[in-house]
This record gives C-alpha cells, structure tokens and sequence, in this order.
C-alpha cells in the first residue's frame, strides 16, 4: 500500500480496537521476512489483545557466521532512522491511545538506536503521545551500551519499559 493508504487502514483499525492500540513488532538476526511475517501473525495470534499488530520489517539476514553477524549488526544501526520515523508517523497518524512496541534479539539494537535518533528529533514527536511500552525479549544490545546511551532515551519517549534478558545469552 502507499504509505498515506496504509496510516489511513491502520488508524481505522486503532480505532476500532478497544484501546485504541497498536502492537509494531521487531524481530533479530536471521530473520528472512516471510518467516518474520508468519511470527508476527502467530504472536498476535498468541496474545490475543484484539489490537491490530504491524512488523517492522529491517533486513537482519546478512548472511551467516560471523560476518553475516557484523553486517546484520550495521544494517540494524542504519534501519533506526526508518523505524523511529515509522513509529512517529504511527503515532501521529493513527491518534493512538497507545502504541506497544516489541523487539527480540538484534531488532532491539534496532529499536534502542531508533529511540536514540528520536531523542535527536524532539520535533517528531510533539504532541504526541509517548509509545505506551517498549518490550525487549533477548536484546542483543550490551548492558553498558544500553546503560550509558539508550536508557535514558528509551525513558524519555516511552512509559513503560521491560527487558527479558538471561545472563547466560551469549549473544
């Protein structure tokens, strides 16, 4: 769909919904985009929040090993800019009461870069909403990088935020 097509379906559909919600779901490494497309279904599926649910789709499969790791890790640097514009536009768009936005693995490197170039461009989002939640399932951001340059933009722009992380994730 053209993008003002598409933001018109979507508000229409976050309207109907009974938070007036939306769920944006990121997904990592290695994630070609038909078997992201099929994740993103079942986990709404799963959930069952009655919102309707939109991938953010980034080209994460770069290839294998650990090149294809490093490639995939600069590609996801690079698609922050698409997803906090996406994210704004949503927002604005849409007049959600809520957006909820999901990653898992290397799309919260993703995500924390998006909310990071957002801090940058504070005109995005005025008079708009904060993103309601922001759930972060096996981020494979490192815990200083996410200490000393994303906590704080991920606080200022969002409420709520949650990390599922294991100590023992060599990632």
């Amino acid at each position: 769909l053209p993008h003002a097509e598409f933001l018109a379906r979507l508000r229409a559909d976050v309207q109907a919904s009974p938070h007036h919600s939306v769920l944006i779901i990121v997904w990592g490494f290695r994630d070609w985009f038909q078997s992201a497309a099929v994740k993103t279904a079942y986990t709404a599926y799963a959930l069952d929040i009655n919102t309707p649910v939109v991938l953010f789709d980034w080209p994460g499969n770069q290839g294998d090993g650990p090149t294809g790791y490093l490639a995939s890790r600069r590609v996801a640097t690079q698609s922050a800019p698409d997803l906090g514009r996406f994210l704004a536009d949503v927002a604005r768009e849409t007049k959600a009461e809520r957006v909820w936005l999901m990653g898992s693995s290397l799309g919260c490197q993703t995500i924390c870069d998006a909310f990071k170039w957002l801090q940058s461009q504070p005109q995005l989002f005025d008079g708009v909403s904060k993103i309601d939640h922001v759930v972060l399932s096996a981020p494979d951001v490192s815990a200083d990088a996410f200490d000393g340059k994303f906590a704080s933009a991920i606080s200022s722009l969002s409420n709520h935020l949650t990390a599922y992380v294991s100590s023992n994730d060599k990632a």
